[in-house]
């Protein structure tokens, strides 16, 4: 009798803790695919057939499900039980393209469109687009990706002035004209139109690495660096843009070199910041020796990724150098080690201090400053427009 009233009570408390969480999507205006909509994530180990949704009023769909209480899930909604049917859900109620929910009570979640938010980004914010590959994404760092990958923790250390968007996609690109180029995705549009970004932070080349991919596309990576940093450099909102050099690779995991990355990839990448006068950030001397923080050898773990984003961080908060131009004498107020001199986008000196005699000033064109901030990194700042 004590088993069987004991069993009772277990059976109540194990129902009692059980949290209900109502997910709802509308798909007005989308075709729907025959086997109907679904939902997957770290809720059900992504299996795409597994949980869908009812069709409840218009195109109003809708499911129930029983989750841990204090757990963070993140998800998507699917247009079919397929992932390219996945949607890419962008707005201020998502990041990276997927959504998360944190379980604390039963609840019912609003209602919000395929692939969007209710609401948009506030207009008051410094709109900071962070693209790159796995290592941007937060590959390996499990169910709390989203609270600790780079682009999370950097919006901790900028803070509430700006807004940290992580359109990092695993295994892509810079380079253009293969499979898993970072031109054919989602991520890649929407980190230009609709997010129209104040700054862009461009941290791309450990893929283009590999040596299958290096060895076809290494003579054309420059042109689709210097196409890649255009296509953000014409957006109404003139972002501020950096290139980062990849992260240090310590093994041939995903078949990546640290080699190419190193001999061909960051003097393509440095030269290009060079030649224009882009900014540009040391990432990959930011993660040498720190082996420990990269448990496969490619992707950070969470000290790791927060390395990363201070290293961003920093360069991000440095003021930019003013260029100050008197009769025939370039110069700025910014304190550097090395500074190179721009006329319309070219390169037409570089010294060790702050200022470049010229014969005469062209009062038509254009010119700005790159300095480099320390001796032992390659970090370098950009006058503003």
């Amino acid at each position: 009798m004590k088993s069987v009233i004991f069993l009772s009570l277990l059976l109540v408390s194990i129902c009692s803790n059980a949290t209900n969480i109502t997910f709802r999507v509308d798909l007005e205006g989308i075709e729907v695919h025959p086997k109907g909509i679904y939902i997957s994530g770290e809720i059900n180990w992504w299996k795409f057939d597994q949980n869908p949704l009812s069709k409840t009023t218009n195109n109003i769909y809708e499911i129930t499900l029983d989750l841990d209480e204090g757990q963070t899930y993140e998800y998507k909604f699917f247009n079919g039980p397929i992932w390219e049917g996945g949607e890419f859900a962008f707005g201020p109620c998502a990041n990276g393209g997927f959504r998360s929910v944190t379980v604390d009570q039963d609840k019912v979640l609003p209602i919000v469109p395929f692939g969007l938010c209710n609401g948009d980004f506030p207009e008051d914010k410094i709109k900071v687009a962070c693209v790159g590959n796995s290592i941007t994404y937060g590959h390996g760092l499990g169910s709390e990706r989203a609270k600790i990958c780079y682009p999370a923790q950097l919006q901790k250390i900028l803070g509430e002035e700006y807004i940290t968007y992580n359109f990092g996609n695993p295994g892509k690109t810079m380079s253009k004209d293969i499979n898993d180029s970072y031109w054919k995705t989602s991520e890649f549009n929407y980190s230009h139109k609709p997010f129209l970004p104040n700054v862009v932070v461009i941290m791309l080349g450990t893929n283009d690495s590999k040596p299958f991919i290096w060895d076809k596309r290494k003579e054309h990576l420059k042109r689709d660096l210097i196409e890649f940093y255009n296509s953000f450099d014409t957006l109404s909102t003139s972002p501020t843009i950096y290139l980062a050099t990849p992260a240090f690779a310590y093994n041939h995991n995903f078949d990546v070199s640290n080699t190419n990355i190193e001999k061909g990839i960051i003097p393509i990448i440095k030269e290009v910041s060079e030649e224009m006068g882009i900014n540009l950030i040391d990432i990959h001397e930011a993660t040498q020796n720190k082996q420990k923080l990269f448990p496969d050898g490619v992707h950070p773990d969470k000290e790791g990724a927060l390395i990363i984003a201070q290293k961003i961080g920093s360069v991000l908060k440095e003021e930019s150098p003013k260029m100050i131009i008197k009769k025939k004498k370039l110069s700025t107020n910014k304190n550097g080690v090395k500074y190179r001199w721009y006329k319309n986008g070219q390169l037409i000196g570089e010294t060790s201090q702050a200022s470049l005699k010229l014969t005469a000033i062209d009062k038509n064109a254009h010119y700005k400053v790159a300095v480099k901030l320390l001796k032992e990194t390659d970090d370098w700042v950009v006058s503003k427009n």
